[in-house]
């Protein structure tokens, strides 16, 4: 198991058959200034971050943290392991899907997942990848809603 919270909102991950890892962030210009990529990119990732437009480059940063963060979590070490000894960065040209598992390189065997949820962008890390995966959103005096 796994949680994460970020300006009001929380995530959990559970899985029953490995590890997890889960990260959740809003993404900003002032939580992810230019500076802090020399300390948490690989430098794979510093030359296509260089390489990006500066309007997308806090986005870019920020799914690089929330991704590394959940897999983190997930190996059980939280910062022991340095960020930037870690590639996240799936595409030759920088890009970043969301919405579908891919292996993480560094990693035999995990697998990572990316979400926009509103402003927020949530990761998932697991190991082995999840047969499915069910996210349910809960809203204070209102029902459940399941969305898979």
């Amino acid at each position: 198991m796994s949680s994460a919270r970020a300006e009001g909102r929380g995530v959990v991950a559970v899985s029953t058959v490995g590890p997890v890892g889960v990260d959740i962030e809003v993404v900003t210009t002032a939580k992810f200034p230019d500076h802090v990529a020399d300390v948490m990119l690989s430098p794979r990732e510093l030359h296509l971050y260089a390489a990006a437009s500066l309007s997308a480059r806090p986005g870019w940063l920020g799914r690089a943290w929330v991704s590394k963060e959940a897999l983190l979590k997930g190996l059980g070490c939280g910062l022991e392991i340095d960020p930037a000894s870690i590639d996240v960065t799936p595409e030759p040209d920088g890009r970043r899907p969301t919405g579908t598992w891919r292996p993480v390189s560094p990693r035999p065997g995990w697998w990572l997942l990316e979400l926009d949820w509103g402003d927020d962008v949530v990761a998932v890390a697991s190991l082995p990848r999840p047969a499915s995966l069910d996210f349910v959103e809960l809203v204070a005096d209102e029902p459940v809603a399941s969305r898979r």
